[in-house]
């Protein structure tokens, strides 16, 4: 989700909320970590200096639009394969505190694709506050399990380019 984190109580109430066959404890919720994101969802002295006051209705709303989107997905459910994979950058990210200090040279992509091919969802990981630099991102080779049956396009590696 696009948040800044994502907290116990945000959590616990995105499960209460979660459509009817859910298997609760393998749903995984992670964050963005975007510095742009609401507030107000922690009861924590420490998160409050940062986020603002708690508000049980910011709380509920953003749980409420967690648990649509699982919904909606389950509707839509549909045979897919995913792919993952990662490469190396050096040129990407800079060390925001320190000039010359290490950066963490892995992107990770998750790519999620239908029967026919079509991409469902790309998630990156790419651990970066935004102070970098444009640069086009090599070509990935992917790894990929895939529920399709093994006649379909998917059973084969996927080359995607980026830039």
């Amino acid at each position: 989700v696009d948040l800044v984190y994502v907290n116990p109580e945000l959590r616990a109430r995105v499960l209460e909320l979660a459509p009817d066959g859910t298997v609760r404890d393998r749903v995984i919720l992670t964050a963005t970590h975007t510095h742009y994101a609401q507030g107000a969802m922690n009861k924590k002295q420490p998160y409050r200096y940062v986020a603002g006051a708690f508000d049980p209705a910011i709380l509920e709303s953003t749980a409420t639009a967690i648990a649509r989107s699982m919904e909606l997905a389950l509707q839509s459910k549909q045979r897919a394969a995913i792919g993952f994979t990662t490469i190396q950058q050096k040129d990407l990210t800079v060390n925001r505190r320190f000039k010359d200090g290490p950066i963490d040279e892995q992107i990770g992509v998750l790519l999620v694709e239908n029967a026919d091919g079509a991409p469902i969802s790309v998630v990156t990981m790419c651990p970066i506050s935004w102070a970098i630099k444009a640069r086009a991102a090599p070509s990935i080779n992917w790894l990929r399990a895939s529920t399709a049956p093994a006649k379909s396009p998917l059973s084969s590696p996927l080359k995607l380019g980026m830039g």
